[in-house]
């Protein structure tokens, strides 16, 4: 893995020698090491910064020492907030979103052998989508004239998923983060199934996948 462009994006170069030591740290960790690469990523995106010394706390932090020996001794000592407050900035997808769009769904439904009466009933649905996050546990409720349904998951860690109600399956379902991104893999009769959340400004975009048929549904937050 590349880290070079991170550090470059948040307009920090290579010319210190000590942030320098520590990028080829960085590139050299394993993939024990890869969630506190995506939590530094989620950091730079928020803050458009990653200094010396909160690069030398998170290695000392991903190696379990409180004492990172090779910290620089000089590193910079400018930033604002404390790299524990920074690791809490992840994406919040908390909120009342309603939908503005949603392409090629009836397709999504039909690979899932949804009877077609079903199909034209859902397709000419708006649902809302009401979410409650607190830290990686979520509840995401799906709320139409029609039918609702409830999803309640903790980020990494799998579950039964009973979709009664959908396509009236049952999945082994895992949720974690790539980036700011939520990725959802449905375990069950249907290979490929799952989803993709992500949030742009006020909208909520959410693809859904099976097979190799995609939908795509847009949502806009009111509050």
């Amino acid at each position: 893995m590349r880290f070079t462009g991170l550090i470059h994006a948040t307009g920090r170069t290579c010319e210190h020698q000590e942030v320098y030591c520590l990028q080829i740290k960085l590139i050299r960790r394993s993939q024990e090491q890869a969630g506190w690469l995506n939590t530094l990523t989620r950091i730079t995106r928020r803050t458009h910064t990653v200094t010396p010394e909160s690069l030398a706390i998170l290695l000392a932090q991903a190696s379990g020492s409180e004492n990172f020996k090779d910290k620089p001794a000089n590193c910079g000592k400018n930033f604002s907030s404390s790299v524990s407050e920074d690791l809490e900035m992840s994406t919040d997808f908390s909120g009342y979103w309603k939908m503005i769009s949603n392409e090629n769904f009836e397709e999504y439904l039909k690979a899932l052998d949804v009877n077609i009466a079903l199909r034209k009933i859902a397709v000419l649905l708006k649902p809302d989508k009401d979410i409650a996050q607190t830290g990686d546990h979520m509840i995401i409720k799906t709320i139409s004239s029609f039918r609702n349904y409830l999803m309640e998951f903790d980020i990494g860690k799998e579950f039964p998923e009973d979709l009664t109600g959908i396509d009236d399956r049952q999945c082994m379902t895992t949720v974690n983060w790539d980036g700011d991104k939520l990725v959802c893999v449905q375990v069950g009769e249907k290979q490929g199934r799952g989803w993709t959340q992500w949030v742009e400004g006020d909208e909520l975009h959410l693809e859904l996948r099976v097979g190799d048929v995609k939908s795509k549904q847009v949502f806009k937050k009111v509050q």
